[in-house]
Parts: C-alpha cells; sequence; structure tokens
C-alpha cells in the first residue's frame, strides 16, 4: 500500500509540471498554444481547464491564483465576441442562441467557482503572500458575477435572494478592508481593460439589473451594459446621510438600487447619485439623428429604436418623477383562469378562423380536411402535424387583464423565445389578438409574458403579391399566404383605421397584393408600416380597385 501511494504521489508530480494551472508561466505557454482562429474550440478548451481548478495540484496558492488571472486575461476577448455573436443572432434558431448562450455562460460560471474557492483559501492562508493577488481576485470576481446577471437578463430571468446577497457580501468584504476602489493592474498589461475596481463592477451589475423587467432584448441589454461601462465611470456609492443621491442599497438585503422615496428602515445603507448618468443620457438623445442610419457600425442599435431605448432608460435612472408609468384599469379575472393560446402568426392566421358552429365531431374533421387543402396551397412542403400542433396551442393561466393588455403565464416549453411574438388568445369573450412586450422566468417551469392586445375584431384572410398582367409567369410563383384584417372598431387599438397583419417579407411599403375576404378580391396597397418585428409586419393601407366578387 505504501509503494501504491508513492506511485501516485509521483504520478501528481509529473502531472503537475504540465499543470497550465501551476504558475503564469505555464499559464502563459497553454495560451501561446491555444487554437486563435477557433472561438468555440478555445471556449471549450479553457472551460475544460477552468472547470478542473486548481488543476494538478489540491491546494490554491498564489501561483495558481496568478495562472488563474492569466487565463481570465485570455478569457475575457473571448467572451466579449461570444456576447456579440449573440447579441446578433440570438434570434435565428434556438440551436444558435443556446450554443451561443452556453459558450458564455458556462465559461463564467467556471470562472466565478474558481475564484470563489480561490478567495475562501486566501482569505484563510497566510496574508502576506496573499497581500498582493486578492484585490484582484475579488475584482474578477465581481466581473464574472456581473456578467452572470447579464446573461440570466438575456433570457429574461433574474437575480434570486442568495445571489444578490453573495454579491453585496463580496463588496463589503472588499469595502471593510479598502479595497473597493484599488485597481486592477498588471504590470505587462495582459487585462485589455486596465483601471477597473471593485466598486465600479458592483455599481454596472446595480445600474444593469435595474432591467430586469422583461421588456428589454439581449441586443438592447448588451447596449446598455457597454454603455453603463463608460457612463458610471464617476460614480461612487456614499455612506449615510448620502446627501444628493437618487438611489440606495441595502448590503445586508436581498434585492438591488431602490429610490431614496422607498427607503426603509435598518440595514446597512449605501446611497448612489446616477445623475451624471443621466445626464448622458439626455446628451446622447440631443445629437441622436433623426432617421436610421443604414451604415452604423456593429452593435449599434438604429436610431429609432435607441431613442425609445434611451427615454426607457432616463426613466429608470433619472429623476423619480419620469419613472411614474400609470396603468390601465384591471378587470376582475377568475383565479388560476385558462385560456388557449397560440403563438406565431403562422398558426393563429388558422385558429382565429376555426368554425364553431358545428359540432366537436363536424368540425374536427371539417377543420382537419379544411386545413390540409389549404396547406396544399400555401405551402405543400409543411408537414401537416407539426402546424397542427402550433395550430392547437397550449393553455396559459391569466394573472392580470384589462382593456390594453394582460399578463399570461405559460409553460416554459411552450414560452415565445423573443419579445415581439404575435399571439392570439381565446377566452370566452372570443380571440384576442396581442403582442408579447414582456417577459419574465421566475420559477423554472414558468415564463410571466406582458401581452399588449392589439385587436378584438379581426378576419383571416388570404392574400397574394401582386403581379401585373403583362408579368403573368410570376403570378404562377408566388403562392399565397394568410393574413389577419382588423376592422375599424372600437375594440381595436387603431378604432379608426382598417390595417393588416401578415408575413413581415411580404408586407413591404408601397406594395401592393391582392385580398381575398371570401366574398371579394380587391387590389390594396401598403400606406404606412405601424410595427414591423420578426416574422410579422402590420400595415395600413388603402384599396386600389375591386378585382372581383
Amino acid at each position: 500500500m505504501a509503494k501504491l501511494g508513492f506511485r501516485d504521489r509521483l504520478l501528481a508530480w509529473r502531472r503537475s509540471l504540465s499543470d497550465p494551472l501551476r504558475n503564469v508561466g505555464a499559464a502563459s505557454r497553454w495560451i501561446e498554444g491555444l487554437p486563435a482562429a477557433d472561438i468555440l474550440q478555445l471556449q471549450r478548451e479553457a472551460l475544460d481547464l477552468i472547470a478542473s481548478f486548481p488543476g494538478g495540484r489540491r491546494a490554491i496558492g498564489p501561483n495558481q491564483a496568478e495562472a488563474l488571472l492569466r487565463i481570465d486575461a485570455r478569457c475575457d476577448p473571448v467572451i466579449g465576441q461570444l456576447t456579440e455573436q449573440y447579441a446578433a443572432n440570438y434570434q435565428r434558431s434556438s440551436a444558435v442562441e443556446t450554443r451561443l448562450w452556453h459558450g458564455a455562460f458556462d465559461m463564467m460560471k467556471a470562472f466565478i467557482n474558481a475564484y470563489q474557492a480561490t478567495l475562501k483559501t486566501g482569505y484563510n492562508g497566510e496574508q502576506k503572500r496573499w497581500k498582493t493577488v486578492l484585490p484582484r481576485i475579488v475584482v474578477r470576481l465581481a466581473h464574472h458575477k456581473g456578467l452572470d446577471g447579464k446573461y440570466r437578463l438575456f433570457r429574461y430571468s433574474h437575480w434570486i435572494p442568495a445571489q444578490w446577497r453573495e454579491l453585496h457580501e463580496l463588496y463589503e468584504f472588499a469595502r471593510m478592508r479598502g479595497w473597493q476602489r484599488e485597481p486592477l493592474a498588471f504590470p505587462d498589461g495582459v487585462f485589455e481593460k486596465q483601471g477597473a475596481t471593485l466598486e465600479h463592477e458592483y455599481v454596472k451589475a446595480l445600474l444593469l439589473m435595474r432591467l430586469d423587467s422583461g421588456s428589454f432584448t439581449p441586443d438592447q441589454i448588451d447596449w446598455v451594459a457597454r454603455s453603463l461601462d463608460e457612463w458610471a465611470g464617476s460614480l461612487m456609492l456614499t455612506p449615510p446621510p448620502g446627501s444628493g443621491a437618487n438611489f440606495y442599497v441595502d448590503l445586508t438585503g436581498t434585492q438591488g438600487l431602490k429610490r431614496i422615496g422607498n427607503i426603509g428602515t435598518g440595514g446597512r445603507l449605501m446611497f448612489l447619485d446616477t445623475t451624471p448618468v443621466y445626464g448622458r443620457i439626455v446628451e446622447r438623445l440631443r445629437w441622436l439623428p433623426e432617421q436610421d442610419d443604414e451604415t452604423r457600425a456593429s452593435g449599434e442599435l438604429p436610431a429609432r429604436e435607441e431613442k425609445l431605448l434611451l427615454m426607457r432608460l432616463a426613466a429608470l435612472y433619472g429623476p423619480e418623477s419620469l419613472a411614474f408609468s400609470p396603468r390601465a384599469p384591471r378587470r376582475a379575472v377568475a383565479v388560476d383562469s385558462e385560456v388557449r393560446v397560440v403563438v406565431g402568426l403562422a398558426a393563429l392566421t388558422r385558429a382565429v378562423a376555426e368554425v364553431d358552429r358545428l359540432s366537436d365531431d363536424a368540425k374536427s374533421k371539417g377543420a382537419r380536411h379544411s386545413f390540409d387543402e389549404v396547406t396544399e396551397i400555401v405551402n405543400p412542403s409543411t408537414n401537416p402535424d407539426s402546424v397542427a400542433r402550433k395550430v392547437k396551442g397550449s393553455q396559459w393561466k391569466i394573472a392580470d387583464l384589462s382593456e390594453s393588455g394582460c399578463r399570461l403565464v405559460a409553460p416554459a416549453k411552450d414560452a415565445p423565445s423573443r419579445l415581439g411574438e404575435m399571439i392570439a388568445f381565446r377566452d370566452p369573450e372570443g380571440w384576442s389578438l396581442g403582442v408579447v412586450r414582456r417577459m419574465q422566468r421566475q420559477q423554472v417551469d414558468e415564463v410571466i409574458c406582458g401581452v399588449e392586445i392589439i385587436a378584438r375584431r379581426m378576419v383571416r384572410v388570404l392574400l397574394r403579391t401582386w403581379a401585373a398582367p403583362l408579368d403573368a409567369g410570376r403570378a404562377g410563383i408566388d403562392r399565397p399566404f394568410f393574413g389577419v384584417y382588423l376592422p375599424a372598431h372600437q375594440d381595436n387599438r387603431q378604432s379608426v383605421q382598417r390595417s393588416l397583419i401578415g408575413p413581415d417579407d411580404r408586407f413591404l411599403p408601397g406594395g401592393m397584393v391582392e385580398l381575398d375576404t371570401g366574398n371579394a378580391r380587391y387590389l390594396i396597397r401598403f400606406t404606412q408600416t405601424l410595427e414591423r418585428q420578426a416574422g410579422w409586419a402590420w400595415s395600413l393601407f388603402n384599396a386600389v380597385r375591386k378585382l372581383s366578387g
């Protein structure tokens, strides 16, 4: 047994000689061998190494901590590139979204675990050996916790109380030692951004997590995060009485920033004046161009979208008078009452056209025949079973209801994949058409959706891209497609003008289509786009002439 134990120790010693986490030199040599061109392969190799921290040695020492920091510096731009790709491509498909999200999130979670283990060891170790490295560990741990929060916002989630408590305790740990404003610095500048402090990372996280309403898209969240890195550079937390501050945070609590007007009693309070951030928002609004620039840089938002976003940020970080948002009167709904919900334009155009006057047996048979016949015309390659499941929809709970909107609780597996998705839901009064404006994942298996109701009166119509008589060849190529006609009615958001909703790639400004109501055919021209989202567009139109009927 003694001989076997010696062999194990010898093998462990030999492995430690090639361990990248042995010291800074070993980490640097490992970094030189990484595949620079393949970012996903680099991420996989780095994740495997970080997850094994502290590597071949069971004990964590300052050398392993320095090696971890060096590897973190190399991975920092990798996480940045993955985030940039995610913000640009999260709507492409669920597979792309999942791969990019986990590519970055799993890496930052591995760094958080490694830094937490290092901090625990360093705190209990010999202070002289750890004196220079521990403040750096604290800064990078706070940085990755902030990234953790950002990636949860990407998926409309938020921090639970335990995660808030961990962040507050980390700041308090550093503040009690005077480290909160000590800059992260390396002699050879291995990190792209030198001089970051724990307080800066902490304040950035506090500000960013105010976007947890579920109404911001991932590209907007990433844009705000990058902007706050610059805007919040001069902000500092101050102890009571906090004169001039408009926000406070309780370091013993389990929540983030709160407005001074809602200040509670007790706790260990720190105060923050966000006026400089509000000033930068107002300044940017002033010089923002009126029209969208088609040549905008990567990661930038269209001018119109950025303007709307800045106005929302002004309400979040500016004077309390801007934060008030009146709500429409709520209607009483039965507790846990359920409605049928159909997600996506393609499915809901079939659902809202279902015939109710037949018996269940007759309706099922007739609906199936009608569906197969129309599917053959519109898209012969469509799998009828797959589309039928989408048309059937799922049961969601009504949490809140008003004339202009509602809150619906969706099973996580049936929830929309993005903001701006169009849905239709059926209650005892009939079908309603809505747009998902907010999503919050408060439970693992549930997503709360805030829905703006845009119509309660609608008709499914058949449309075809208009082809002039001399262009008869193209007329046979373009297949008909479904749309939703919204009449001018007091139950619809556009109560004085008729409008159409259909596929975004077919609803072009100034374009013309044939509209078939079942009783007559019309040639119409789109006059104004009210809203355009991935998969659908909503437009006003004028009738050019009647074609038949």
